[in-house]
Formats: C-alpha cells, structure tokens, sequence
C-alpha cells in the first residue's frame, strides 16, 4: 500500500542555517526574543523543548501564537505596542 507524504524543510541559506545551529544550543542561551508569529511558529518546537529559556514575545499575536504552540506563556511581553 503507497502512503502519501509531504516533507516541509527550511531553505539552506546562511541565516536559516545560523538560526537551527542557535536553536540546536538554546539553553546556552538565557532569553529567546521573538518578534512575529511567523517566527513564533518556526521556533516554538525548540522553545517548547527548552523550559530554562526565558521567553520574550513582542506583540500580542506573537504572544499568542508562542502560547498555542509551547504550551506557555511568554515570561515577557511589553505593555506598549507600536509598529
């Protein structure tokens, strides 16, 4: 029986390798500062795996979408937004 599948990866340009390389060594780090929901979504496995990181969102979807995908809140998110 054939089964069907889709495979996403990140491109291999420089900063998608640099980004996974950080990411591989998050807790040598202690804050992820995460500044849109896409990037929320591209790093919330890692975060979600590494609890000793403090989390930093910035806005409030970004905020909302790190919640949805780690399982936790960010440990800061500034009170004032501007874009």
């Amino acid at each position: 029986q054939a089964t069907n599948s889709v495979t996403v990866e990140d491109s291999r340009d420089h900063r998608s390798i640099e980004l996974r390389h950080c990411l591989d060594r998050l807790e040598d780090f202690d804050w992820l500062v995460v500044s849109s929901a896409a990037g929320a979504e591209r790093v919330a496995s890692a975060a979600a795996a590494q609890t000793t990181v403090r989390v930093a969102a910035v806005g409030s979807a970004t905020a909302q979408t790190l919640t949805s995908a780690t399982g936790r809140p960010p440990d800061l998110v500034p009170a004032v937004q501007r874009a």
